[in-house]
């Protein structure tokens, strides 16, 4: 597919090509299939009765609910939380994204790697 180059003034500068990559590399079969749609699905049973629709819809109370932590995932997240110093609004994010990558991995509980996966997305300070 070709798409236009524009500069601010909307003058052509130049095209090029581009072409879709996957965003992976690795095939959603690796995964069990429709990893996805399974995991929407476990999102809504589990969110049936609230008002969230997904993971990232849910407030405090229903992180508290749906994102529970053993103890080695505190841990971490204390850790963390010193570390990458997270506000309590990133430990919010951080546990729904969690949460999201349990969904898609078929697990009920979040689990260090799941946890561990979420805080490398965070995006480093500079200091």
């Amino acid at each position: 597919m070709l798409l236009p180059l524009l500069r601010a003034d909307f003058q052509l500068v130049e095209t090029y090509a581009y072409q879709a990559q996957p965003p992976l590399d690795v095939p959603i079969t690796a995964f069990g299939g429709h990893a996805d749609a399974q995991a929407r699905e476990r999102q809504q049973r589990r969110l049936r009765g609230s008002r969230a629709l997904t993971n990232g819809d849910t407030g405090p109370g229903e992180i508290r609910e749906y994102c529970k932590l053993d103890e080695a995932c505190k841990s971490l997240m204390k850790a963390a939380m010193r570390q990458l110093h997270l506000s309590a609004r990133g430990y919010h994010r951080v546990l729904k994204l969690a949460r999201t990558i349990a969904d898609l991995a078929g697990a009920e509980l979040i689990g260090p790697a799941h946890l561990a996966e979420a805080l490398q997305y965070r995006p480093r300070r500079l200091e």
